[in-house]
C-alpha cells in the first residue's frame, strides 16, 4: 500500500482508487510526412468526437443518479 500526502479537499481519510495528477506528462514528439497530416487531423477529430460523446454519456449518467435539485445546482439539469 502506498501512502500519499497532499492538500486535503475535505477532512478525514479515504480508502480506494485514486487519480494522481502530474504536470510531468510525457508526450512523445515525432515527425510525420505531409501525406500523414490529413490522417492525423482526421484521427484528432475522431478522438474529439468520441470524447464529446463519452462526456455527454457520463453527464447523463450523473444527472440520472441525482435529484432534480442537485442536477440544477450542478448546472446539469438540461441533460434529462
Amino acid at each position: 500500500m502506498k501512502v500519499f500526502t497532499g492538500i486535503p479537499i475535505s477532512p478525514g481519510i479515504a480508502i480506494g482508487e485514486s487519480f494522481i495528477y502530474s504536470q510531468d506528462l510525457l508526450i512523445p514528439k515525432y515527425s510525420i510526412s505531409d501525406i500523414q497530416i490529413e490522417l492525423e487531423k482526421d484521427r484528432f477529430h475522431t478522438a474529439l468526437k468520441k470524447t464529446k460523446e463519452d462526456f455527454l454519456q457520463l453527464k447523463l449518467k450523473i444527472v440520472n443518479e441525482m435529484s432534480k435539485d442537485e442536477g440544477d445546482y450542478q448546472n446539469l439539469g438540461d441533460c434529462r
